[in-house]
């Protein structure tokens, strides 16, 4: 005599169903406003007094109403589309590197209601010298030399 298992023809499709709803419950979709950065990419490395072009894109489904670029989380430039309320768009900013050392360049878009996204980032290293803090004498300076008697 036979016996067959109904484990296999039952309950594993009943295992799968529920692991393919847990999967897609826990899926979460990004809504409002979208930023990303495509140049530069992360760790990318330039010299002090270069230009690097900032290439970003931005989505709001009301409608794009400005990118904003910062640099170290303090503002550095504001660009509206060339066609006020488009839902993608792509924007090329220059950004002066003039400071040795890592920088976060991080792009953020505005819908047309104001709206932000989450901020986009990547960190750039700058080599070289800056220029620094630089001396100049104002007058003579005199040198005093002492001896002790030992």
């Amino acid at each position: 005599m036979r016996v067959r298992h109904r484990f296999p023809m039952v309950i594993l499709p009943l295992v799968f169903l529920g692991l393919a709803a847990a999967v897609i419950s826990c899926a979460s979709a990004e809504v409002g406003p979208r930023a990303w950065i495509d140049w530069p990419t992360e760790g990318f490395e330039t010299d002090v007094g270069s230009t690097v072009t900032v290439i970003a894109h931005a989505y709001a489904e009301a409608g794009v109403g400005e990118v904003r670029l910062e640099v170290d989380r303090q503002p550095y430039r504001v660009v509206t589309p060339d066609r006020a309320g488009e839902q993608f768009v792509d924007v090329s900013m220059e950004w002066f590197a003039d400071e040795p050392g890592l920088h976060l360049l991080s792009v953020t878009s505005l819908d047309v209601n104001g709206q932000a996204s989450n901020p986009a980032s990547v960190a750039v290293s700058v080599t070289g010298e800056g220029a620094g803090l630089i001396l100049t004498p104002q007058g003579s300076a005199t040198v005093v030399t002492t001896s002790l008697g030992i």
